[in-house]
């Protein structure tokens, strides 16, 4: 048995999220994987629900870490960037979709659900945009992502197909007049 830690528990969870399913799993089913009983976990999470966010969270911040902090390096404006940057954000988003549905469905349940974990990803994700551009203005960031939340936010991902790249440009072109360099 390894040592007891909160990332020893997040990654057996992790694990039996993707083998079992999210309703299937119990704090028991994770205790005794990790060789331990479930109160032992009560250390390091209060309940499901705590270790579920913060597993959430964990796995939301490794699906997005090219935006944390974005490489502006290669772009000559700032259009571009942002361009890149909310695109970056919907390949990362539709991929996890696609090829991690359970932990997709934790995502949409604990984050999406969850007033405060959704304030402090869309806080990370309006800063992100803001050190990658450059601008101040924090309501400018924001109603930027505000205007592709068709492509970010998870309880939409049902729409995520085939025509979402033209729907993106679409938008995108819209939003492109408006931003000045």
């Amino acid at each position: 048995m390894n040592k007891l830690s909160k990332k020893n528990i997040l990654d057996e969870a992790t694990q039996l999220i993707k083998q079992k399913g999210i309703d299937s799993v119990s704090l028991t089913d994770i205790a005794r994987v990790l060789g331990t009983s479930h109160a032992a976990l009560y250390k390091y999470f209060p309940n499901k629900n705590a270790l579920l966010s913060a597993l959430a969270q964990e796995w939301l911040d490794a699906l997005l870490i090219k935006l944390f902090p974005f490489n502006k390096s290669p772009y000559n404006t700032k259009a571009d960037i942002v361009h890149d940057w909310l695109w970056t954000l919907f390949t990362q988003k539709i991929l996890a979709y696609q090829k991690d549905p359970e932990m997709f469905k934790l995502y949409t349940e604990y984050i999406d659900s969850n007033p405060k974990l959704l304030q402090e990803h869309m806080n990370a994700l309006i800063n992100s945009l803001l050190a990658a551009t450059g601008w101040e203005n924090r309501d400018k960031a924001l109603a930027v992502i505000e205007a592709f939340i068709l492509f970010s936010a998870p309880k939409l991902a049902f729409l995520w197909n085939e025509q979402s790249e033209q729907q993106f440009e679409n938008i995108w072109a819209l939003v492109a007049e408006s931003l000045n360099d």
